[in-house]
Order: C-alpha cells, then structure tokens, then sequence
C-alpha cells in the first residue's frame, strides 16, 4: 500500500490562490515519518471522492528561506472550502525534488503549466 497523511487542513498564507493554484495545508503529527522534500503525485480522499493533485513537502524556499516545513497540496479538479476537514493524501509518485525558483514569475509560469518538472 502507498504511504498517506491524515491531518486537518490549516490556514496558510495564501500564496497559491494568489498564484492561480490554491493548495490546501497539513502538518501531520510529530511522530509521523515524512517523505523526503519535493513534489509528489497524491490522490485525495474528500467525502467518499478521490481528487488527483501535486503535493508539495518542503520550506517554500522561493518565498520565504526561513519558513517551517510544510505539507501542501494543490487538486487538479476541486472547488470548495476544505479549512478544518481531515483530509488523507496518499503519495502515488515522486515527481521531483524541491528547489529555489529565480522568481514568484517563473514559479507562478512553471504552475500555470502544471510542469511540475
């Protein structure tokens, strides 16, 4: 079976509405293993659906170089408000490491292309 995280959904900072990719935040408890850095393929279970998204596990290292780790997912095909839902992400496929954008610009270019690459 794959590894998943099941943890309420928190307030980020709103980054990704702004960027045109909103994504929904977890942190999973302390004792829970995490996978390493970088953004992976997940498939979300919402009320008995399952959405397919691109996860992000890392610090935000294009916008804010002191930031905590953070577990962020973006679903593909979902509208709605998830804030305070406990939500199971479960891990499909390592898509590539986490690494530093030149810009918000070229961030925000390589999202709106879903080249995750």
């Amino acid at each position: 079976s794959s590894f998943s995280i099941t943890a309420p959904v928190e307030h980020g900072k709103g980054l990704g509405h702004q960027l045109g990719a909103p994504t929904f935040n977890q942190t999973p408890s302390d004792e829970l293993l995490i996978p390493a850095r970088g953004v992976y393929l997940t498939c979300s279970t919402i009320a008995n659906q399952n959405y397919y998204g691109l996860t992000n596990i890392g610090t935000h290292p294009t916008v804010d170089v002191d930031a905590t780790l953070n577990i962020e997912t973006h679903l593909l095909d979902f509208e709605g408000d998830l804030y305070q839902k406990k939500i199971c992400v479960e891990f499909i496929d390592y898509i590539r490491p986490e690494f530093r954008f030149e810009s918000l610009e070229k961030l925000q270019k390589q999202m709106a292309h879903r080249c995750y690459r």
